[in-house]
């Protein structure tokens, strides 16, 4: 979507509407910033800016910087001379180039995946150890998740695409509409943990033989089907859970082949960041996701001249945090810090640690 498509769906900001003024609105300026703002709510934004405060940076990469919650507080209140910002998503850049202008050339966006981390930075001549500073949020933005034409939600009828870049791999409607009982049986189970996985796949298989699967409503329609059979709610779904949560969530993780991402990337990030100073944030919104994290900090903190473990149990949301925002209750945050190329492992405190 152009970003004047996704401004004009913003309540409020449609063409035409009357405007109405907030104290919001008149501290950032413009309408557009305000609901930019309050839309996309970055999460442990207090624990990201303690991780890196105090600190002075040549190159900090954000290499998923979304609409720029993040970045506009760490620009703000760290000594930044190089803020290389990195995401998949057009639209997302588009605003956060809007949002982050103020910093000049000091802010440098690229269209690209995380995974690519070290050609991007070829391109800037940075190279492995020269990184003082490496943010990655592993999550699913607000903006995407209410922008119903990307397809992300279950709770708006949009096109069933769900792909952080729309012009690479498979959408999930294609997936959907095309893959059978087996192969969806599976990714239901190995990205979405979901115990009903192959009653789900059954369900989707069964609905597209009347009729194509090419919305939100009607994935969500072919998977209501299973998960009320005869009446009744299937075992192992809490009631906060959607009963399509888990489907939706499998089918983003597999046609974006997030989890291969982050696996591949970690070990590229460690070894750009600078000996001795570089850290390293990767905030993650699921136990999948979490897990992978865990074990490449693991493994990388055992080897000489790997990293420090700053968070050895990860830094969570505040219950006020997680009242204001509901969606970042399952946030968790994990934390490294570059050793010295010849230095030993050494055990460390966790010094982040809030109450949540």
């Amino acid at each position: 979507m152009a970003v004047l498509g996704w401004i004009q769906s913003i309540p409020g900001l449609r063409t035409g509407a009357k405007k109405r003024s907030c104290s919001h609105c008149s501290q950032h300026g413009t309408r557009l910033k305000c609901s930019i703002e309050r839309l996309h709510v970055p999460v442990l934004l207090g624990e990201v800016l303690e991780l890196y405060e105090g600190r002075r940076f040549e190159v900090f990469v954000d290499g998923t910087i979304g609409a720029g919650g993040h970045a506009s507080t760490l620009l703000s209140s760290c000594d930044i001379d190089l803020y290389i910002g990195i995401d998949q998503d057009e639209t997302a850049l588009a605003i956060a180039s809007e949002r982050l202008s103020k910093y000049g050339a000091k802010v440098k966006l690229v269209q690209s995946n995380f995974r690519d981390l070290e050609r991007v930075l070829s391109q800037f001549a940075i190279a492995q150890g020269e990184v003082d500073g490496i943010l990655l949020d592993i999550g699913i933005s607000s903006m995407q998740i209410d922008t119903a034409d990307r397809g992300f939600s279950f709770m708006a009828d949009g096109p069933l695409d769900m792909r952080m870049n729309r012009t690479n791999g498979l959408s999930v409607a294609e997936v959907v509409n095309s893959f059978g009982v087996e192969e969806l049986a599976r990714i239901f189970q190995e990205y979405g943990e979901d115990s009903q996985s192959r009653r789900m796949a059954k369900s989707v298989v069964a609905f597209r033989e009347t009729k194509q699967i090419s919305t939100t409503f009607e994935l969500t329609e072919a998977l209501l089907g299973a998960k009320w059979a005869n009446g009744k709610r299937p075992r192992g779904y809490p009631l906060k859970i959607h009963p399509a949560t888990r489907v939706f969530q499998a089918l983003r993780i597999f046609v974006n082949r997030e989890l291969e991402v982050l696996e591949d990337s970690l070990p590229s990030a460690i070894k750009l960041l600078r000996p001795g100073f570089g850290r390293l944030g990767v905030i993650t919104f699921h136990s999948l996701e979490d897990r992978i994290v865990k074990i490449a900090f693991r493994e990388s903190a055992k080897a000489i001249g790997g990293v420090k473990d700053l968070t050895r149990k990860p830094i969570v949301p505040t219950k006020e945090e997680c009242a204001s925002n509901p969606r970042s209750r399952s946030a968790k945050l994990r934390a490294v810090e570059r050793m010295l190329e010849d230095e030993e492992p050494t055990g460390r405190k966790n010094k982040y640690k809030k109450e949540s």
